[in-house]
């Protein structure tokens, strides 16, 4: 091992910009070796689902029959306490989606994650999906290939933009294995992971999702297309406004199922009891999912989404599917919140699918020369959902095609799932994936790491406020002031506490108005009667947004809410340059000023 560390670190030891070759080839590595353990994952699901039901899950049952009860019972709840002791106890990152995760490493951890993650990750993931968990295992396998590039990428000490394209390699390899979409592996890394198109993140993770479809390929055979078997054909131009309305409807449904998820866990965070006790109460709930509904399960998800693209030939059927959809948001949001560990992108597509083949029936059954199969109704409901939910359309639309091979899908994936993420946008602020990271006071989509703002409260940081006017002060004293300030606008009082905002400009306008002015109250000259302020006990990274909403200057700092007593002044340069120091520290590197701000509030 150590030997071949010495040889890796001398072959890019004079790496520059020049040298794309060598990061081609580090790409590739990254990608073999990260479908090594997606496959060594995969098969371990499978070895955990055959143990406890004696099935694996490309087997798993709609229903169970042979399987004793007792089973279905201790397997969830025992699956679930462990899991969910060991993560808290060894790796409390492993727990939960995965991709928030890589995204948070790489917005203010210069893309570092522990190497421990990976193989914690893979076992906990494993036991969960396989001992029922209602969670996918595409999010996992991400983070187990997005820390084996950071394992590369700490071993050669690379810079930020560096880090930041290994890991994209390797979370690209683990969804390009796992789906055997080499291209929806290269997109879901540039969208969600690098957020860069640069050719010299390109050229590194194509080659590294081509390796790991390579080496999924030479393990599993010659992988088809899952759903080549589907016919899928645009039977009339006005089709498309019936998937408008289905990508509406999967906006809203990718909306409630995120307002659930973190819902849940909210309110299972505010539970005192032990972790372990969490995952039980997990496991009872997939328990009692196992029993009579087996098809929201993890090992199950592949199985119902073939029974979704079955045509659908009655109500009743297309009632069941939309249950389906409501059983496993609520079952996803409880097994996340209570402890497992897995992903949230094939639960997606459960979801997606089923709402789609529903839609299709009632729309066949309305609309009978303008609508499609309604297996072509569940796929774009696939797509629809997983785009709005992630908010990562690209990946969404690839996903499908290549899923499907069929051209002739694109157009209604295009229509539903800009619709679908316009819903959801506005209904959400933020994806099921940003979500998560906004919690924790982190705004990737401001693709600025201001979380680190979040632990100081705005009185470490503001400034005492001694230039503070009377509101019943003449204004010819306080033209005096101006004249000996290099303030343009200056904080009202009433009895210290704070009423509003004056300002040198619009003072000078009233000036240039009426001469007579300059004998009337400050009072009557206001220029901002309700100004944004914020309290001293406030923490630094909402202060950031209230003063980038306006551009400000600064803004006025108060005791509390109630009386309003103004204690000092928050300058947006000293937040700033405070928040520069900090991505420095940790080595972020960043324009944070890019916007001039306005002369005052």
């Amino acid at each position: 091992m150590e030997y071949l560390k010495r040889r890796i670190l001398a072959l890019f030891e004079k790496i520059d910009d020049k040298h794309d070759l060598r990061f081609f080839w580090l790409g590739g590595l990254i990608g073999c070796v990260s479908a090594v353990l997606a496959i060594a994952f995969r098969e371990f699901i499978d070895l955990i689902s055959y143990l406890s039901f004696g099935i694996d899950t490309e087997n798993f049952p709609l229903t169970f029959k042979d399987t004793s009860i007792w089973m279905l019972f201790l397997v969830p709840t025992l699956g679930g306490t462990f899991v969910a002791w060991f993560t808290n106890k060894f790796a409390p990152e492993a727990k939960g989606h995965g991709v928030p995760e890589i995204m948070e490493a790489v917005a203010t951890k210069r893309g570092e994650i522990r190497p421990r993650v990976s193989l914690i990750k893979l076992f906990a993931s494993s036991i969960s999906i396989g001992s029922g968990f209602s969670i996918g295992r595409e999010g996992p396998t991400a983070l187990i290939g997005a820390t084996i590039g950071s394992f590369f990428g700490q071993m050669l000490k690379f810079p930020i933009n560096r880090m930041k394209m290994v890991v994209g390699c390797g979370a690209a390899a683990g969804i390009a294995a796992t789906f055997n979409a080499p291209l929806a592996g290269t997109v879901f890394a540039l969208e969600l992971i690098v957020g860069n198109l640069n050719v010299r993140y390109l050229t590194p993770i194509v080659f590294s999702s081509m390796a790991a479809t390579v080496v999924s390929h030479h393990y599993f055979g010659n992988v088809h297309p899952l759903f080549t078997t589907v016919t899928y054909d645009l039977k009339h131009p006005y089709g498309i406004a019936l998937y408008g309305v289905l990508g509406a409807l999967a906006g809203l449904v990718g909306a409630l199922f995120t307002k659930l998820l973190y819902a849940s866990e909210e309110r299972v965070d505010k539970i005192s009891i032990p972790v372990a006790w969490k995952g039980f109460l997990g496991g009872f709930g997939i328990f009692l999912c196992l029993v009579f509904l087996p098809a929201v399960s993890g090992p199950g998800t592949w199985a119902a989404i073939d029974n979704t693209l079955s045509q659908v030939t009655s109500w009743k059927v297309a009632g069941f599917f939309l249950i389906v959809v409501i059983v496993k948001i609520i079952a996803t949001s409880w097994s996340l919140a209570l402890g497992a560990s897995g992903g949230v992108f094939a639960p997606s597509l459960l979801i997606g699918g089923n709402l789609g083949a529903a839609y299709g029936y009632a729309v066949n059954q309305i609309f009978k020369e303008y609508s499609d199969s309604t297996a072509g109704y569940a796929l774009v409901g696939m797509g629809a959902v997983v785009a709005s939910v992630t908010q990562a359309p690209l990946t969404a639309i690839t996903i499908i095609f290549e899923l499907t091979n069929n051209m002739t899908i694109i157009l209604p994936l295009i229509v539903s799932s800009a619709i679908g993420i316009g819903v959801f946008n506005h209904l959400m602020n933020g994806s099921i994936y940003t979500l998560k990271l906004k919690k924790k006071g982190l705004d990737i989509e401001r693709g600025k790491a201001v979380g680190i703002l979040a632990g100081l409260s705005v009185d470490k940081v503001m400034k005492p406020e001694d230039s503070a006017v009377d509101q019943n002060m003449v204004v010819s004293e306080l033209i005096q002031i101006f004249e000996n300030s290099s303030r343009s606008t200056l904080p009202v009082v009433d009895d210290d506490t704070l009423v509003g905002l004056v300002s040198f400009w619009d003072l000078r306008q009233l000036l240039s108005k009426d001469e007579n002015i300059k004998n009337k109250k400050v009072s009557e000259c206001m220029s901002v009667l309700k100004p944004r302020y914020v309290t001293r006990s406030q923490n630094l990274y909402d202060a950031f947004g209230i003063i980038s909403s306006g551009d400000y200057s600064y803004i006025p700092v108060v005791s509390n809410e109630v009386d309003r007593k103004l204690v000092g002044r928050l300058m947006r340069h000293s937040l700033l340059e405070y928040y520069k120091n900090q991505l420095a520290v940790k080595g972020i590197t960043e324009d944070s000023t890019k916007s001039q701000p306005k002369p005052d509030q």
